[in-house]
């Protein structure tokens, strides 16, 4: 498979994220896909993660939400765990970008998907056994596949795996 994957990471605070990034990065530089690395800690009902207004108008240039943005960015954007994430990756040979959902959920998810043309998503299948807060925000594998148009993987570090193969209640592989 050559093409784009969307693989979800976080701020460090959810071990499951660092698990799974390691394990999708290494398969998709397997398969040649290009990575778009979907940042779900900036997810957010109240705010929009990329500068606009008057008060940035001196980062002429800076990311928005219609291209993905590179570690220089995201360090301006005061995102240093995304930025290292960038290179970390960029160092093991895997072309990627990162993205700030402008919204949190699966609708967030599937404009990342349109907007840089997907073929599949990586989701922690620690999702197939949602926290409160993730059930209480409708965040579960279930709804992310039946409101993406692409394939719905899960990862760990034990690998990649198609999410139909983890049902809900269990995160092993």
């Amino acid at each position: 498979m050559s093409g784009t994957v969307v693989i979800t990471t976080d701020d460090g605070r959810d071990p499951a994220y660092a698990a799974m990034r390691g394990a999708a990065l290494a398969w998709a530089r397997d398969r040649g896909a290009s990575v778009v690395l979907y940042d779900r800690s900036a997810e957010s009902y109240f705010i929009d993660p990329y500068p606009s207004g008057s008060w940035t108008a001196d980062v002429e240039g800076g990311p928005d939400r219609t291209r993905l943005a590179t570690a220089d960015e995201l360090e301006m954007l005061g995102r240093h765990y995304l930025a290292e994430q960038l290179r970390e990756a960029a160092m093991a040979d895997v072309e990627i970008g990162a993205w700030l959902p402008p919204r949190p959920g699966p609708a967030a998810m599937a404009e990342a998907v349109s907007t840089f043309g997907a073929d599949a998503v990586v989701l922690p299948s620690s999702l197939s056994n949602p926290s409160l807060l993730d059930r209480v925000r409708g965040n579960s594998i279930e709804r992310f596949r039946s409101s993406l148009s692409v394939e719905v993987l899960v990862g760990d570090a034990h690998g990649v795996r198609s999410a139909g193969s983890v049902t809900s209640g269990s995160s092993g592989p």
